[in-house]
């Protein structure tokens, strides 16, 4: 899961909440845009994400601080094995309204459950990054 809560530094009160998630997609193929259009509808962010080939494109509506969490996904269970948590990050940054951001969200592993003696493999990282400034990215 990816938060992104625009908020004002003086009062830490949050404004908007955007929570992107990976829309039920598990494995190494990202979420289509009819999993995501499910997944938001009736949030912040229905009709706001497009997806390209997994990846969420999302315009920044407002110019301010936005406090961004992400949480990696979970691994997957092997026999005898649980997958570790994925880890945890957030900070702060000063987005401006019209700036494209790319939103991956981590999905969960797929289990492996009767595989003896197979590590479980790795959760997906979640990530945001700003498009470039010269971007015509759609």
């Amino acid at each position: 899961m990816l938060v992104i809560a625009g908020f004002a530094l003086s009062s830490y009160s949050f404004a908007q909440v955007y929570t992107f998630t990976n829309a039920g997609a598990i494995g190494n193929v990202g979420p289509t845009q009819a999993q995501l259009n499910t997944a938001y509808t009736g949030t912040p962010l229905a009709g706001q994400v497009t997806s390209n080939s997994g990846i969420q494109r999302w315009i920044v509506p407002t110019t301010g601080t936005y406090r961004v969490e992400t949480w990696g996904a979970q691994g997957s269970n092997a026999t005898a094995t649980t997958g570790g948590l994925g880890a945890y990050m957030s900070g702060e940054f000063a987005l401006t309204a019209g700036e494209t951001l790319w939103v991956l969200v981590g999905q969960n592993a797929p289990n492996t459950p009767n595989r003896i003696n197979l590590s479980s493999s790795g959760g997906g990282g979640s990530f945001v990054t700003k498009a470039p400034h010269n971007s015509n990215a759609s």
